[in-house]
Parts: C-alpha cells; structure tokens; sequence
C-alpha cells in the first residue's frame, strides 16, 4: 500500500489515485472551493482580495482554483496571466493561442536507440551498423 503526506497539513495517509490532500483536507478544501464558487456567482466583477476577504480563502488557494481550471472568471476580470505571454485570461495557465502552440508544436527529437551489438563466438564483438570489428 502506498502513503504519502497531505501537501497542507502533512498528515500521512493513503493517497487515492491523483489526490494530493487527505481526507479531511479534502473535505475543507471543497467546502473552500464552494464558498468562493458561490461568492463569484453572487458578485461576478469582485476582485481576488474582495473574495479572499469575504470568504476566508487566501488569494493564493483561489489561484489554484483557477489555475486548476476548477472556477472560470467573468470575461473582464484580469485575476491571471498567461504564463508564456502575460495576456489576461479567465482560467488555466495559458491563453488559447499559447496553448494551441504548445499542444501542437513540433515534438522534441527522440534520441536514437544504441547500436545494437552481437557477440560472435571467437571473442569478437561486431557492431552491426558499420560491421567494424573492435
């Protein structure tokens, strides 16, 4: 069985696939999330310190929210940048166009397999790209 520690409080638990928090942290987490979530629905052109104020959620857990792509901003707020060319966006880390670059830019060259090598009986080793003899 697997353990790890909970990223907020550092109680050992066992993880469930892709969770970071355990249990309890993960309940207050989404009671968390939910209030903000509410808070926004309510007053849709609030800043991120207004809604951090009235919900008790540090600013930098909203942004997680929001980096995560767990909350969506009203078109207008500017609450993030994108990480590759600083344009404001709504949610996520980067902006459609930084991120229909990355997604679909060339892929990164795969390194060539080593040269496979045979033993013939006599003590030799042949290499069989170039048939040298070492």
């Amino acid at each position: 069985m697997q353990i790890a520690n909970c990223t907020r409080c550092g109680k050992v638990f066992g993880p469930a696939i892709g969770r970071r928090l355990c249990p309890d942290c993960a309940k207050l987490d989404q009671e968390e999330f939910d209030a903000v979530r509410n808070y926004l629905r309510e007053n849709p052109g609030a800043d991120i310190v207004e809604v951090s104020e009235a919900t008790g959620v540090p600013v930098k857990r909203i942004q997680e929210y929001l980096r995560e792509g767990r909350l969506v901003l009203a078109q207008g707020v500017e609450w993030l940048k994108c990480e590759q060319c600083g344009k404001p966006i709504v949610t996520g880390r980067f902006c459609p166009e930084c991120a229909a670059k990355l997604g679909s830019g060339p892929a990164p060259p795969r390194p060539e397999p080593p040269e496979p090598v045979r033993f013939t009986g006599r003590g030799k080793v042949i290499r069989d790209k170039w048939r040298r003899w070492l």
